[in-house]
């Protein structure tokens, strides 16, 4: 079927996605969720099919195309292409096999995540996939196939320096900015700490957020290098990197439930250290009836996966358990959180106390993993 492109002028940001006006789809027998495989030329790409009701939306013999579309087939207006069915992805039974219970191979992870990179999955689908490994956790190995995967499809920041700092709280606690004082004291010592950091997931304000009350944090990988090299730390937005993009869009699928999967959260958090060339990994769990973990049980349980990941990788990891019964620091919210940092670098007398007595010691943690000694 010949159809003329309309550009709707919509982003679904991220999944590939055409709208047909419904006698156009009736004719080839198409569905809501369908694919069609869309050929401009040379090039071809397999999208998700909507449906119009409306002649106005998208009137018989036209295609409504969304902006990704649009950039990935150099698409204009009233372009003329081809449309074709096409089957569903093969990670869709993948998904069904996970959400049965079924342990995944390393061949179906890999699909998996290039179906996620690549946007051959619409939300939904990505959505099923988040809840299968939420109510059936991943295997260790299959955490960390899913982490070797994440890393593949992404970019990956190559240093050439030995070594590579890096630490990472898994979150939840409000006010509990570490990296924003850790990170200086480490490069300030003369050490490699490219730091990547998120936005809010499941707190009032990610490290993403309260850093860009103070500094622009979105970089480009280039960029980010030549930061490193030239001040031996930063903090940057990790969705502006394409590093483990995978990881990207599982979290803004997780974000509007405020889940995190125990296998996605230890493959997200090792994938980006992965991704950065780290060698040596700080990673802080706070414990509390209102954080993540909530337990000991829970905690050690993680401090253990997340060191059996690391060996696998041939990464020193550290986990620290540490109290996460209530906030930290004197404000919560990115400016207020972002004033406690400063407050505490400038070694003010109102500083929040907590905060800088908890950075100090990941700080000498961290020191202990590389054999630094006093005087």
């Amino acid at each position: 079927m010949k159809l003329r492109v309309k550009d709707i002028d919509i982003s679904s940001g991220g999944p590939l996605i055409a709208v047909m006006n419904y006698k156009d789809a009736a004719i080839l027998d198409l569905h809501v969720m369908d694919r069609i495989k869309i050929k401009k030329g040379h090039k071809i790409e397999t999208v998700v099919v909507d449906i119009a009701q409306s002649e106005k939306v998208v009137p018989k013999g036209k295609l409504g195309v969304f902006e990704e579309l649009i950039d990935s087939l150099k698409l204009k207006n009233n372009d003329s292409v081809d449309i074709t069915i096409a089957r569903k992805p093969l990670s869709i039974d993948y998904i069904k096999k996970k959400l049965d219970g079924q342990k995944l191979t390393k061949q179906e992870i890999d699909q998996i995540v290039w179906d996620i990179v690549h946007n051959k999955l619409s939300a939904v689908e990505l959505t099923y996939f988040v809840a299968a490994c939420y109510t059936n956790v991943m295997s260790t190995e299959e955490t960390i196939l899913l982490t070797k995967a994440m890393v593949k499809h992404g970019q990956v920041l190559k240093l050439n320096k030995y070594p590579v700092i890096d630490k990472h709280s898994i979150g939840g606690i409000p006010g509990n900015r570490t990296t924003l004082i850790v990170v200086p004291i480490i490069a300030a010592a003369g050490y490699y700490i490219p730091k990547t950091s998120s936005r809010s997931i499941t707190s009032p304000a990610g490290t993403a957020d309260t850093m860009e009350v103070l500094a622009n944090v979105t970089f480009p990988i280039k960029k980010m290098k030549e930061i490193v090299l030239k001040t031996h730390g930063c903090i940057v937005w990790g969705g502006s990197l394409n590093l483990a993009p995978a990881d990207d869009k599982i979290i803004a699928v997780e974000r509007p439930l405020e889940i995190d999967a125990e296998s996605q959260l230890l493959a997200s958090i090792m994938a980006k250290k992965h991704s950065v060339s780290s060698t040596h990994i700080l990673i802080d769990v706070p414990v509390g009836k209102d954080s993540k973990v909530k337990n000991m049980f829970e905690a050690l349980k993680l401090k253990k996966e997340f060191e059996k990941i690391g060996k696998r990788l041939k990464k020193h990891v550290k986990v620290l358990i540490t109290d996460g019964t209530q906030p930290i620091g004197n404000g919560i919210g990115p400016a207020l959180e972002a004033r406690d940092v400063l407050w505490v670098l400038k070694r003010d007398p109102r500083r929040p106390t907590d905060l800088e007595k908890k950075c100090l010691m990941m700080c000498s943690k961290i020191f202990d993993m590389l054999n630094v000694k006093d005087g």
